[in-house]
């Protein structure tokens, strides 16, 4: 009820503001995640700052699995990083060793 300058939301505007379902904000309520007055037995009221503090903390339910990248992603981001590859894959050769690890393997230590 934001009319009037009043500052407590119902629950399906609370839900409303916050894209979610008044059932999960009904939950969230009853398990004390989210602050609220119990006004009678089936109404609880929202306060704006606790509504407002809800946008600052995110999304609170799980969204959807990303996306697996696709072949041609997975290239660009190989050839982003092609000098890095190339130099592990040299050093796993053995190839390729910074002079203090060649020093090191010569002195046997």
């Amino acid at each position: 009820m934001v009319e009037g300058g009043r500052d407590l939301l119902t629950v399906a505007e609370t839900a409303r503001e916050l894209d979610l379902t008044i059932r999960g904000v009904q939950e969230r309520l009853r398990r004390g995640r989210m602050q609220g007055e119990r006004v009678s037995p089936r109404l609880w009221m929202v306060s704006r700052a606790e509504v407002e503090r809800w946008k600052q903390l995110g999304r609170q339910r799980p969204g959807r699995k990303p996306k697996e990248p696709t072949a041609e992603q997975v290239r660009r981001d190989m050839a982003e990083h092609q000098d890095a590859l190339d130099d592990v894959r040299r050093r796993i050769r053995g190839e390729g060793l910074d002079t203090e690890d060649e020093n090191a393997k010569e002195q046997g230590t």
